[in-house]
């Protein structure tokens, strides 16, 4: 159960100094708040794949060490490298040896929007008893902290800022524009990945991203409601109660989703303690076990169902014992069922009810449920595997 409760400047008109102000947080702060994610492109102009591995740790360092840093939390800016082969010469040996001269270009875009705020150039070389240590050995002439990488992070952050606060207004268009084709976790995507430094942008986008979850959840609401009903036609009691638990306290069907599981509570107890009444009239204390096992304590026959254990526990010595084994062996064959097979444990249903007793703390729940919405749909769209032949180079 895992759901997800989740998480710049609007100044168009406003002057230069003070949109310079607002987003004057210095170095220290800038930490995180601009992520940047390092990747190269596999098999780029026929560099080896271990050079490659290489080249990405490399680009790595020089966001990290230039006061910003990346992964998967944002994937949307990322800092990339294509790599040209000027020369390459052998020199006989033994051992004989590779000479490369490459050009090494650095950009660092918006991946999203396919905006480049920012391009450098170098030359490297290297040498190596084969192709890849002769890469390797060029790339690790690189410098991070030079004075040249830094100034080219450092433009880049400013052009990336400048973009957002000129762009908040479209930006939230656009967001807009998704949700009226309800694109919602494209649109949650779009929104919080607004980098938190741009902070007049980043909190309009976290209060749109919030309409937008609403409306998100509303969404998912009325389909998991849908599917739950679809199997509980089929008397599919685990499957619907599987849906019925995405559904939270503050959706619109939430009071339509809770009804339906108490229905189905009601339904299992009825079933299983029917079944109970008839293994025990047949002296098979052993099946009863099993079937009182599975009544739901909350619903309205488990008072009856209480009142048959403690008849048969009169009776049979070893009753606790079995009515234990099987609680236990119920409640650990459902929870091996997995998401893929569709199934909850069917007492797990009660943690609708804990979302909404046990006092959450659902403002916090709703920043991480946002990101995680706007995550989980970039990486079903393949989102941190990325292609820039054709529009950076």
């Amino acid at each position: 159960m895992k759901k997800l409760i989740l998480f710049i400047i609007f100044l168009t008109g406003m002057n230069h100094n003070f949109t310079t102000a607002q987003n004057s947080l210095g170095k220290s702060d800038d930490m995180g708040r601009i992520s940047i994610t390092a990747f190269v492109e596999e098999n780029m102009n026929g560099m080896p794949a271990g050079a490659r591995e290489f080249l990405t740790n490399k680009l790595q360092q020089i966001v990290t060490l230039n006061g910003l840093g990346g992964g998967s939390i944002n994937p949307r800016f990322v800092i990339t490298a294509n790599v040209a082969t000027l020369t390459k010469d052998v020199i006989p040996g033994p051992p004989a040896m590779i000479a490369q001269n490459l050009q090494i270009t650095f950009y660092i875009v918006d991946y999203q929007e396919r905006i480049v705020f920012n391009t450098t150039s170098m030359m490297i070389k290297g040498v190596g008893t084969n192709d890849t240590k002769a890469y390797i050995q060029a790339i690790k002439t690189i410098q991070p902290s030079s004075t040249e990488l830094k100034q080219f992070v450092e433009l880049a952050k400013v052009k990336l800022i400048e973009y957002f606060n000129s762009h908040c207004d479209i930006l939230l268009k656009k967001a807009e524009a998704m949700v009226g084709r309800k694109q919602y976790e494209e649109a949650i995507f779009q929104l919080t990945t607004v980098p938190e430094i741009c902070l007049d942008c980043y909190n309009l986008a976290m209060d749109k991203s919030t309409e937008v979850y609403k409306l998100y959840a509303d969404n998912k609401c009325a389909e998991n409601i849908t599917k739950a009903k679809g199997a509980w036609a089929t008397f599919d009691d685990a499957t619907a109660l599987f849906y019925l638990s995405d559904i939270f306290p503050d959706t619109k069907c939430y009071g339509e989703a809770q009804q339906l599981v108490q229905e189905i509570k009601d339904h299992q107890c009825a079933r299983a303690y029917g079944a109970a009444k008839g293994a025990w009239a047949a002296q098979n204390y052993i099946e009863a076990a099993r079937q009182l096992a599975q009544v739901p304590s909350d619903s309205k026959c488990a008072k009856d169902a209480n009142a048959l254990s403690t008849e048969i526990r009169g009776e049979i010595r070893d009753w606790d014992n079995e009515y234990k084994k099987y609680q236990q062996e119920y409640a650990f064959r459902y929870d091996q069922w997995t998401t893929e097979d569709r199934r909850k444990d069917i007492q797990q249903s009660a943690d609708i009810d804990y979302r909404k007793t046990e006092a959450y703390d659902l403002q916090k729940r709703e920043i991480e449920a946002k990101r995680a919405v706007g995550i989980a749909w970039a990486e079903n769209n393949h989102w941190g595997w990325y292609s820039f032949g054709g529009w950076l180079w």
